[in-house]
This record gives C-alpha cells, sequence and structure tokens, in this order.
C-alpha cells in the first residue's frame, strides 16, 4: 500500500511541496537540521491567496494605466515604476492586444490637443466678426452722410454765404462748400460729379446764399445757372443811387438778397473781367469798391438771380457806355476811368439839372488844377453820403476811417471812392466841363447856383443864399 502511495504521489502535494521549498528559500533562510512543520491545507490556502494577491496587484496597475486627472500630454505618458509580470504578453507568449483602457487614453489625449487649438481659433473668430462689425458700421455711416450730402436729408437749413471767385471747376467748388461747412464727404460729392458727368464750366463768381438742406447737385446748380426761375421783373435805377439803395431794390423785387448783393461787391474782384477797374489801387480805404460803376438804367432781372449775375448786368452796361473816346479823353486829361467817375459822382450828387453840370465840373478841375490854393474840393455831398449811407452801415471806429477818406472839406483832392452811380450826362460833363475860372459854387432851396471866383463872392454869395432860404 505504502508503495502505491509511493508511485501514485498526488500532484497537487507536488506542486505544493515545490512551492514550499522556493518559500521556503525566499523567506526564510536556510537553517541547517530545522524540523519541517509543512501543513498541506495552509499551503493550498496560501497559494489561493497569493494567487488572489498577484491578481489583484495586475489589477491594480491596468487601473492605475487607466486613471486620467486632466493632464494633458505633449508626449508619451510617464510610465509607472511597477512592473506587472507578463505585461506585454499573453499566456501564449504572443503580443498583448491593446487594452481598451489605453485607447481611451490615447483618444482623450488627442482630444485635448484638439481643444486646446480650438480655444484661441474662436477667440480669432470673435475678432475677426467684431473688425467686421465695426468696418460695417463705418462704411453704412459713410454711405449714409454721402447720400444725405447729394440729397440734402436732414441736414440744416441755415442759410450761408458763400463767395465763390475766380476760374472755378466742379472739384474746387465742392472744395469751397466742405470748407464752408455745406456738405461733409467731399470725397463722394466729387465722385458723384464725376460719375454723372457734371460740367465743369459755367460757374459764375460770386456770393451765393447757399443751405445745407439744398444738396450738392442742386448747390452746384444756383452757382451754375443765372437763375433759378424764369419769372422776370423790369426795374429803373435813378442816376445819383447808392450801391445801398440799388441792394434794397433789388431786394424788395426778390431778384436777390441785399446782403447776398453787396457782400458779391465786397468780396468778388471783378477787375479781371472789366479793365476799367484795374484803376482802383486803394480798395481797402472805400466804403465800396464798386459805387459809380453800377450804371444807373432800367433792367430786367430774373427773380431769384445770382448777386454776382445781377453784378455784371451793371458793370456789362458801363462798360458798354465806357468808349474809346471816353477813355481818350480821361488820359488827355491825365486821370483814370475810376477819378473820372469819382468826379461824375460827385457832379450827379451837386447839380439839379443837366445845364448846372459842365460848370459844376468846370468849378471841380480848376480846383484840382491848383491844389497849392485849393487842396480840397469842399462838396456838401460827400458830408451827405458819408451821413446817410455810411455811418449806419458800420461801427463808430469805421465811420470815423471813412470820413477821414470821403469828406471833401478833409480829404486832400479827391475823395478815396465815387458817393453815387453816375449816369452818362454826368461822366461827359466830368470829361468835358466848362472852360471858366470858377473855383465856387453853391445853391439855394431853389435849386439855383451861384457861382464864385474869388473866396469874398463866394461869401457874398452865402448871403444871398441866406436871405432865399430864411424869407
Amino acid at each position: 500500500m505504502s508503495d502505491k502511495r509511493k508511485n501514485n504521489e498526488d500532484p497537487l502535494e507536488e506542486l505544493l511541496k515545490s512551492y514550499e521549498d522556493d518559500e521556503v528559500k525566499i523567506y526564510k533562510p536556510e537553517k541547517k537540521e530545522e524540523k519541517s512543520n509543512f501543513n498541506p491545507d495552509l499551503a493550498r490556502s496560501e497559494y489561493a491567496r497569493k494567487n488572489r494577491v498577484e491578481q489583484f496587484s495586475l489589477n491594480f496597475h491596468e487601473e492605475e494605466k487607466m486613471k486620467y486627472n486632466g493632464e494633458i500630454y505633449f508626449s508619451n505618458p510617464p510610465k509607472s515604476n511597477l512592473k506587472v509580470p507578463g505585461e506585454g504578453k499573453s499566456e501564449n507568449n504572443l503580443p498583448a492586444q491593446k487594452s481598451v483602457t489605453g485607447e481611451k487614453r490615447r483618444g482623450l489625449k488627442k482630444f485635448n490637443f484638439k481643444l486646446k487649438d480650438i480655444i484661441p481659433t474662436a477667440s480669432s473668430f470673435v475678432f475677426i466678426v467684431a473688425i467686421i462689425a465695426v468696418l460695417s458700421l463705418l462704411i453704412i455711416t459713410y454711405a449714409i452722410t454721402a447720400i444725405n450730402d447729394i440729397l440734402g436729408i436732414s441736414r440744416d437749413s441755415m442759410i450761408v454765404e458763400v463767395k465763390i471767385d475766380g476760374q472755378n471747376t466742379t472739384n474746387k467748388i465742392i472744395d469751397v462748400l466742405d470748407d464752408e461747412g455745406l456738405i461733409s464727404n467731399s470725397s463722394f460729392c466729387k465722385l458723384f460729379a464725376f460719375v454723372f458727368d457734371i460740367d465743369n464750366k459755367g460757374y459764375t463768381s460770386g456770393v451765393y446764399s447757399l443751405s445745407p438742406d439744398m444738396g450738392v447737385e442742386k448747390m452746384l446748380a444756383k452757382i451754375r445757372l443765372p437763375s433759378i426761375s424764369t419769372e422776370t421783373v423790369k426795374l429803373t435805377f435813378p442816376e445819383g443811387w447808392t450801391v445801398e439803395q440799388i441792394a434794397g431794390k433789388l431786394e424788395t423785387y426778390e431778384v436777390c438778397s441785399k446782403v447776398a448783393f453787396i457782400q458779391t461787391i465786397e468780396k468778388i474782384d471783378f477787375s479781371n473781367e472789366y479793365t476799367f477797374l484795374k484803376g482802383i489801387e486803394n480798395k481797402d480805404k472805400r466804403h465800396s469798391v464798386l459805387e459809380g460803376f453800377l450804371f444807373p438804367d432800367t433792367y430786367e432781372f430774373y427773380v431769384g438771380e445770382s448777386p454776382s449775375s445781377v453784378v455784371k448786368r451793371f458793370l456789362d452796361n458801363f462798360e458798354s457806355k465806357w468808349t474809346a473816346a471816353f477813355q481818350k479823353q480821361a488820359d488827355k486829361l491825365k486821370y483814370s476811368a475810376d477819378q473820372i467817375v469819382i468826379l461824375a459822382s460827385i457832379i450827379e450828387r451837386e447839380a439839379y439839372s443837366k445845364d448846372q453840370m459842365t460848370y459844376i465840373s468846370s468849378v471841380l478841375h480848376n480846383r484840382l488844377n491848383n491844389p497849392g490854393v485849393y487842396p480840397t474840393l469842399q462838396c456838401d455831398s460827400s458830408t451827405s453820403y458819408l451821413q446817410d449811407f455810411v455811418k449806419p452801415n458800420c461801427s463808430a471806429s469805421e465811420y470815423v476811417f471813412f470820413v477821414q477818406n470821403y469828406d471833401t472839406y478833409l480829404c486832400y483832392r479827391f475823395p478815396a471812392g465815387a458817393i453815387a452811380n453816375p449816369g452818362i450826362n454826368a461822366i461827359k460833363a466830368a470829361l468835358y466841363p466848362e472852360d471858366t475860372d470858377y473855383n465856387y459854387f453853391q445853391h439855394d432851396k431853389n435849386g439855383t447856383i451861384y457861382y464864385a471866383v474869388t473866396a469874398s463872392e463866394h461869401r457874398s454869395n452865402t448871403q444871398k443864399v441866406w436871405k432865399v432860404n430864411n424869407s
């Protein structure tokens, strides 16, 4: 019976025995002659425990490989220091299949990398959208402003007096409108004029009353055209009227505004178009530079005509009356056309009739030719001009300045400018005076004129005039 057990020994016992031997070698030092206390049941239990421990350790490491705490790896993740027996190989020495946990970790790694790239991309997208929105708003605002300039939509109705002078083109006039605040977008207005082929010709120099709500196209049309209507009015201006009187009548009959007419005279230089104006050298001393050249006559104007066009009608008429013979006679007298007009304006305001004009002219010429004895002309008409037409339209300091330059009892020989707009008879009288020795004249209340050669004769005439005027 003992031999049979020996021959048929239990394999499990044999395995346990070998395991016990190994364990003894690992955990226990060899002791000589130590008695063995091996217990098979305890060995099986220990084997099972160790097997569970080993399996648990293996699972633990796999779970460690699956654990993710939010890290983002840019290279291979750190490897665990724990080594798992048999890792990477199957029981049959075949390469181990990749665990699902590892695939998930690598997928998560890729996902986190892409998420990092998406975050700045989204911010850039928002920034680009904001830029596009701002640019769109600017473009829309620009377009609305430009269209409003063209059509005058949502624009102020305040009147602005605009000076247009010299050789003008559409672009130059648009720049003037921009400088005066009548438009906001000169570049777009120029583009509009180019696209719609607005002609560069036909603009008339002058001072125009314009407002932003007219729109640039209407403003250009007003500057170009001599009138804005077909309705006309016929007006007569008597000899001896001043610029102030003429401007007032033009406004009354709605030809143009008084202010625009006077500003056109003050601000526009017409001497480039009219040679008889080139002799004026003291424009800064004059109350109105064109006083004397607005030829009195009957005119037909358009209602709403441009001030510049109206002024040029007067000047054109004067030019037609100022003949080559007149200029030749002025040269013979050694006077300019301007000086003849100044003399004619005084004659016009002093004479009660056409017959008196040439005699009054002789008195003025005699005094001018003898400035050592008669340095001043001493005509009351210059004083009346200052009181009636200059003083109401200037400051006190300006009035003093004009008195010094226009009062013929103060200024040497000629006053600074004409004191009225003379007619053709007065101009002829200034050019062709009577040949007399008179140096003085005066009138009574009935218009009778008294001439004198000497100062004593003049004082005697003064007594006669006093008696008539007080009779």
